[in-house]
């Protein structure tokens, strides 16, 4: 684990049933466990834990809800990241932010807005940092963009955009990916056009 090897040591944990372990490994990387492709180890791991210990760690329910939305199981990711959102708002606040967007892209993916008073919360806090605002904003002006409310979405994202010049590749990507989905709400097929292109120069790089 101390090799970054967290999969690896996940599994072991697993099948020695050792649940304080696996439940402070899946807490400790939730989400980073997806983005490495532990979506097997992960759900091996979640089926070991008793019930009670899942539910009771919002990280860990957070996994969850994770993993049904990748299932398919939209309604019951639903109503765990929902949980997870009136547990952590205010404790976590990359973690909140890092469930806020998972959240709202669900719902988005279902042409709902419900999302947008909770991502409208956290663009007015002022412990964001770069990083958090540019992935808030871009989620913020994309739903926006589908709701029809095209001015706020190109507020929104002007300003991630701008602030994403700062961040890693893949944040960058992401932004703009978002920028080419309001371009194309707006009947913009130039921009969509440019930032679909350049999302994928930076994805490549």
């Amino acid at each position: 684990e101390k090799m970054g090897l967290f999969g690896e040591a996940l599994e072991r944990f697993s099948e020695a049933r050792a649940a304080r372990e696996v439940e402070r490994v899946l807490a400790e990387y939730n989400f980073s466990l997806l983005e490495k492709g532990c979506f097997d180890i992960a759900e091996r791991a979640l089926r070991t834990l008793p019930a009670a210990i899942a539910a009771r760690n919002p990280r860990v329910l957070a996994l969850r809800a994770a993993l049904e939305d990748a299932h398919g199981r939209v309604d019951q990711a639903e109503r765990w990241y929902s949980g997870v959102m009136e547990q952590v708002r205010d404790e976590d606040i990359a973690f909140a932010v890092s469930v806020a967007q998972r959240y709202a892209l669900l719902l988005y993916q279902q042409g709902r807005f419900e999302a947008i008073p909770i991502l409208e919360s956290f663009r007015e806090r002022a412990d964001l940092d770069a990083p958090e605002r540019t992935a808030v904003l871009g989620m913020l002006a994309m739903t926006y963009a589908a709701q029809g409310r095209h001015d706020d979405a190109q507020s929104a994202i002007a300003e991630a955009m701008e602030l994403s010049e700062f961040a890693d590749d893949g944040l960058r990507a992401r932004t703009y990916l978002r920028a080419a989905a309001v371009a194309f709400y707006a009947s913009d097929d130039a921009n969509a056009e440019t930032y679909t292109r350049e999302a994928s120069r930076l994805s490549i790089d």
